[in-house]
């Protein structure tokens, strides 16, 4: 049996690796974010925590999103530790005394929790990212905040004198400030966790 080399095994046998130009690269990000998860739970467990906070805090959590999505079902303590318990702390502040509070004014700070909510003037059809763009640019000057688009919907009206096209459209727009949490809060309910 002749000798292989583990890189050309990973790159032609079982193509994990695929080389580009002079370096490799994981063939798929998938496979990248799984061995990073499973790097960080094992091999630096020591600064685990740290870790996972820095991915959690990152300006760019949608980079991070799928390992801590993976390490969620690797190390769920940690995860809890690290990221769910602070994040019910806040969430249990911005609700306050629940006690006193009538249960429709509950059901309501449940609900706008993290969300800014927007509805745009009348406005002739544009491209729908053009008027995300616009929306979020104009909800950012006004509260002086970065705003993270959530969901948008848009209600359309006919003009008198075309009845088969229409002519504007009132956009619709739920914004958060905190992209962090809501991405996370994604990841919980995609895993059908009991207290989301």
């Amino acid at each position: 049996m002749k000798k292989r080399i583990p890189l050309i095994d990973l790159v032609e046998s079982v193509p994990l690796v695929v080389q580009d130009g002079l370096s490799y690269k994981w063939a798929h990000k998938s496979f990248m974010e799984y061995f990073s998860a499973c790097f960080i739970y094992s091999d630096i467990s020591s600064k685990k925590e740290e870790i996972i906070n820095k991915m959690y805090k990152s300006e760019n959590i949608t980079f991070y999103e799928n390992v801590l999505d993976i390490y969620y079902d690797i190390d769920q303590d940690t995860f809890n530790r690290v990221i769910i318990r602070p994040l019910l702390h806040d969430y249990l502040k911005y609700l306050g005394d629940t006690i006193v509070v009538d249960e429709l004014k509950l059901i309501y700070k449940q609900y706008t929790y993290l969300r800014i909510f927007y509805r745009g003037m009348k406005v002739s059809i544009i491209s729908e990212s053009e008027d995300s763009f616009k929306a979020c640019e104009k909800i950012k000057s006004e509260l002086g905040v970065d705003v993270h688009s959530l969901s948008h919907s848009y209600n359309f009206v006919t003009a008198d004198n075309h009845e088969d096209r229409f002519d504007i459209v009132r956009p619709n727009f739920v914004f958060t400030t905190d992209l962090n949490t809501t991405k996370i809060i994604e990841i919980l309910k995609n895993k059908k966790t009991g207290f989301i």
